[in-house]
This record gives C-alpha cells, structure tokens and sequence, in this order.
C-alpha cells in the first residue's frame, strides 16, 4: 500500500484549483478544491500548505510573503496545517456581518459630542444586521429612549404587548 504521502501514479490526474487572489466570498470554494485535491493526491501538512501558498495571488500575495518569512523561521508551523488555514480565513475569509454587529453592540460607547439620535441610528442599524431585529418584522414596536442624570440610557419598548425595561451604560 503507498504511502499518504506520496502521490497515486495509478489514479486520474487533476487539474489544480485556480489561484486565490482575495475575493473573500471565493476563499471557502477555494479551499474546498484544495481539500478534494489534497485528498485525493495524499500529501503532508507541510505540502498542503506549500501549495496554498503556490496558489496564493493578487492583493494576498505580501500576506503570502509574510507567511513563508515566519515559517521559515520557525519550521514547525510548517506541519500545521490546520493552524495556516485557521490564519488564512481569519484573513481573507468572508466577514461575519451579524457577528460584527453583534459584537459592535455589546461594546457599544455612547461618545458625549455624539448626537443622540446619529447614536440610536447606528444601533438600530446594528440590531438590523446582527439578526435581533429585522424590519420586516413587528418584534420591536416602539422604542422610547431618554438620557438619565448619569448619561446612561433608559429605554422601554413594547413588544407584543409586553414591555420590557431596561437600562444601558452605553
């Protein structure tokens, strides 16, 4: 039986997936073709990687670079293949959107010079695109918001027919 490593002489030849040049909504397409052919061919981590990186063009060719700079100086991460492909979509993968969002509100700062209704815009704006409320739905009827004597803000809103307060630090 041959080795996972070595490559099957006795299989179908592939043609290798096209360069990544980073468009970010074409990286999980990109990497899927890269696992079929990886698969397929039986190579080591370190190759994987080799390949990627081969195949890595355009705006994602310094970060390429940067990469073989820094494997090169510590070889080991040459055998992780996993950790690369973490780094690789932690940078040219598609955004999260509704976890941007989310997170945007859970750390949102109520900035003194900011006007209260350009702050309550981004917010709404922020519920919107992270999935708590969307404007096609009635979920959120009314909101009623005012600043307390401490600059935080006090808001009480209606939804289907129960009211709900609560206070923010924001």
């Amino acid at each position: 039986m041959a080795s996972s490593s070595t490559p099957r002489t006795d299989k179908m030849k592939f043609k290798s997936p096209p360069t990544f040049e980073g468009k970010r909504k074409d990286l999980n397409n990109f990497l899927v073709k890269c696992n079929l052919y990886f698969n397929y061919q039986g190579v080591s981590p370190k190759e994987k990687i080799l390949f990627i990186m081969y195949l890595l063009n355009g705006q994602v060719t310094d970060w390429r670079n940067t990469k073989v700079t820094e494997y090169n100086a510590t070889p080991t991460k040459w055998n992780n293949y996993d950790a690369f492909t973490k780094e690789l979509k932690d940078t040219w993968g598609e955004v999260d959107e509704s976890g941007m969002a989310l997170h945007r509100l859970f750390h949102f700062k109520k900035f003194a010079k900011t006007p209260l209704n350009e702050y309550v815009a981004w917010v709404d704006q922020d519920l919107i695109q992270s999935g708590i409320r969307n404007d096609k739905t009635s979920g959120y009827q009314k909101v009623d918001l005012k600043e307390n004597h401490e600059g935080s803000l006090i808001h009480k809103t209606k939804e289907k027919g129960k009211e709900k307060h609560a206070e923010s630090g924001l």
